[in-house]
């Protein structure tokens, strides 16, 4: 009866053991498909690590890159900035000596007018003079040879006064000309630096810009406004 019992507790423990082994190997197959999972997950998760590493090595090359460009720039633009600050200022003083430039025309003009106007009133006297003494030879009143002699004096007189009015007026009319150019520059620079012009026609901006470029930078006229002497007319 004892050994019943114990071939029946000897069948169970196989049973038991068997069962057991059955379990291990079940497990064991598992884990053993998990690590293989696991260990190609990471490798795939070294070659995404491998990518995204050289992809962060160019971003990086490039955001260096990017800023060299950047820092080059700056330095342009602070040169830029200061070109711009240089040719403001120096056009400004340009602009004050073109001022300054256009007063002295409008005032020597003043100068030449008064002149010339004084001119008139002379050769209006000698032209009196004039035909009081031709009349004076017409009807014989006097010393002809006196009346000759005065009348080509007046005559040689109002002939000078003539030319210098003449010279003057040939003067009046380069100054306007210098006055007009040095307007016409004046304008440019402004519409250049934004201040006058905005609402000049298109045609009127290219004229103004081609009389820009033809005009000189500086000019530079002596005008004598003293009297010439009056030379005596020839016999």
């Amino acid at each position: 009866m004892a050994a019943v019992a114990l071939g029946v507790a000897l069948v169970h423990s196989h049973v038991r053991t068997q069962n057991q082994t059955r379990e291990y190997e079940a497990s064991m197959r598992l884990m053993s498909n998990e690590w293989v999972q696991t260990t190609a997950r990471l490798t795939e998760q070294r070659d995404v690590n491998g990518q995204l590493e050289k992809t962060l090595a160019a971003k990086t090359n490039e955001i260096t890159a990017i800023a060299r460009e950047l820092s080059a720039a700056s330095n342009q633009l602070s040169t830029a900035e200061s070109q711009l600050t240089a040719n403001a200022k120096a056009a400004e003083e340009e602009s004050a000596r073109s001022e300054a430039r256009i007063r002295e025309l409008e005032h020597q003009n003043d100068d030449v007018e008064k002149q010339m106007s004084s001119l008139t009133e002379k050769v209006t006297a000698l032209n009196v003079r004039i035909s009081e003494t031709e009349h004076k030879l017409a009807t014989a009143q006097g010393d002809k040879e006196f009346l000759l002699r005065e009348l080509a004096q007046l005559r040689g007189e109002k002939a000078e006064l003539e030319r210098r009015f003449n010279d003057l007026a040939a003067l009046r009319t380069q100054m306007r000309k210098l006055q007009d150019e040095y307007a016409v520059a004046r304008r440019v620079d402004w519409m250049r630096r934004g201040v006058y012009g905005s609402d000049l026609k298109g045609g009127q901006r290219l004229q103004l810009g081609s009389a820009n470029a033809g005009a000189p930078s500086d000019y530079h006229l002596d005008v004598n406004l003293e009297h010439k002497s009056v030379e005596p007319p020839a016999k």
